[in-house]
């Protein structure tokens, strides 16, 4: 049996065992691992030759639970990275906009800005798309804004005395669909988001194609 082999391993599984103490791994994990760094070392301390399959099973070990260990890692840095991102809550709001009530020249992050208001019919529940006119001419007829990862581009919707945001602690997003006009039908926008309250509500926004003509 190559010497230098299990050496590698021996290094290889001692490297990991310092990275899991490193990492916060559980107790049960740092114990396998522990377990198999003093198997690995017996076996390459003895010289006996029956040993030889049992060294051969004992880095395969190795190597398959290294695996397992920086999986786990990886798993979990992952879930550090979006962690953020906390739950909202299961109290969910369903809006479904049915009608434009206008819009006016405003300023959006120091830039010349349009705002579009929509509405649900009979009732007071309002929505506003607000963008850059130089971001809406670049938009492709496709305005989205997922996280608050767009700085051109906001949506926002007011329902009773709740305030529905885009927000980059819960997962949101909104998205505005632009269908340009055509000899049957006026330009119109079709709107999804999904927005939530600082407290954590919930609401889904929906629409059809709305006309952007007055009625």
């Amino acid at each position: 049996m190559n010497k230098l082999l299990i050496l590698r391993a021996v290094t290889r599984i001692y490297e990991t065992f310092n990275l899991c103490k490193s990492t916060h791994f559980n107790t049960s994990q740092l114990n396998l691992l522990a377990t198999a760094n003093h198997l690995i070392a017996a076996c390459f301390n003895s010289k006996s030759p029956a040993n030889a399959k049992i060294k051969t099973a004992s880095i395969i070990i190795c190597y398959l639970f290294n695996g397992i260990v920086f999986s786990v890692h990886a798993t979990d840095e992952h879930l550090n990275s979006t962690r953020h991102l906390q739950t909202i809550s299961p109290l969910k709001t369903a809006l479904h906009l049915e009608t434009y009530l206008g819009g006016h020249s405003t300023n959006l992050a120091n830039k010349a800005a349009l705002s579009f208001e929509f509405g649900q019919r009979n009732s007071q529940h309002v929505c506003h798309i607000t963008t850059t006119e130089e971001h809406l001419m670049q938009s492709n007829n496709l305005l989205e804004n997922i996280n608050l990862s767009e700085k051109y581009f906001f949506f926002d919707c007011q329902i009773d005395n709740d305030f529905y945001v885009l927000s980059n602690q819960y997962r949101t997003y909104a998205q505005v669909i632009i269908k340009q006009p055509d000899i049957n039908f006026p330009m119109s926008m079709h709107i999804e988001a999904k927005l939530v309250t600082i407290d954590g509500k919930l609401l889904n926004v929906t629409s059809g194609d709305i006309s952007l003509k007055r009625k």
